[in-house]
């Protein structure tokens, strides 16, 4: 194991053992990385292999991002770093694993290794930083012009991390009278079994991904053809898709005019007006009648609700008026 527990009452933990980072990374640029930078690292090579994502020309560099998430960071690095610094003084330490006691250097060594030039962030919010980290990197997707990211978390299981939360009771085990179980959803939960790992999502923006595999599959099989899309203005890129869409984009290709649809109604007979409303039995209904009884108890008028594309937009209809554009 990576360290000896013989002097805590918890002795349970999720430890990766035999891990093997030159397996996976090769050799060079490891002699000065920590455990935790090692393992991202391996997670982030496993990730684009599996993607079939190469970064392999500056655009794809530059558009290319990193958000990670990490509770702690490498507290091993941080503690081993100071230790050798107070007994050697400042001149007896190696500056060459100095990175390692900052937080966001798993992250960077990420940008390092695979030559990703977009934005790099590290997200430490406690327990739910990796997921706030993936938030992060779809937040960016959506606001900014990255077209993939690499996003996800790292922890790393050491001595010093473990045997603090074993003092302050947060080990399953660790309190009197407890027993150490490892069973995160059950009532006889009394603490944490902790462990280690890294998970890497390649996280990309879809509007392109079709056009590209097929210029992806007709590369790989020398068919030479002209592939059109979004990407050359033959198709719009917001909105959906419908016959009339489509028409106007294809007709022009085929050296035809798109005639436009003709639509009559003289052989209809006259309907009654009624403008489009919420289904009966549709569940907003209920939501927006409590939130407007809420309101009206605590006597606020002047709400904002935020809203989207669908049909619980009609919720902007009397007697609701709960839908803001």
């Amino acid at each position: 194991t990576v360290f000896d527990t013989s002097t805590t009452k918890s002795k349970l933990a999720g430890e990766i053992s035999n891990f093997s980072p030159e397996d996976i990374l090769g050799k060079k640029g490891l002699r000065n990385l920590d455990r935790s930078t090692k393992l991202v690292n391996a997670a982030a090579k496993l990730a684009l292999d599996d993607a079939d994502y190469s970064i392999d020309d500056d655009d794809k560099a530059q558009s290319t991002g990193v958000s990670l998430g990490s509770t702690l960071g490498s507290v091993w690095s941080i503690s081993e770093f100071d230790k050798e610094a107070l007994r050697s003084g400042p001149r007896g330490v190696n500056p060459a694993v100095f990175p390692n006691t900052v937080i966001n250097s798993p992250a960077s060594q990420i940008s390092i290794r695979f030559n990703i030039k977009g934005f790099n962030t590290t997200i430490s919010t406690g327990f739910t930083s990796s997921t706030d980290a993936i938030s992060y990197a779809v937040n960016f997707i959506r606001l900014y012009d990255y077209d993939v990211i690499l996003a996800g978390g790292v922890e790393e299981l050491c001595e010093q991390t473990y045997k603090g939360f074993h003092k302050i009771g947060h080990l399953a085990g660790s309190r009197p009278g407890k027993e150490e179980v490892n069973c995160p959803f059950d009532k006889r939960r009394n603490g944490i079994v902790m462990g280690e790992g890294a998970a890497i999502l390649i996280l990309e923006e879809l509007e392109p991904y079709l056009e590209e595999a097929v210029r992806i599959i007709a590369q790989k099989n020398e068919i030479r053809t002209k592939i059109l899309g979004k990407h050359d203005g033959i198709l719009p890129r917001f909105w959906e898709f419908n016959p009339e869409v489509v028409g106007k984009a294809v007709f022009p290709l085929l050296g035809k005019k798109f005639p436009p649809p003709v639509i009559t109604t003289d052989d209809l007979p006259p309907l009654p007006a009624r403008p489009p409303v919420l289904c009966p039995a549709c569940p907003h209904r209920g939501t927006y009648y409590a939130l407007r009884k809420a309101l009206g108890k605590l006597k606020i008028k002047d709400a904002v609700f935020p809203t989207d594309i669908g049909c619980y937009t009609l919720g902007i209809q009397p007697p609701y008026l709960a839908a803001d554009y």
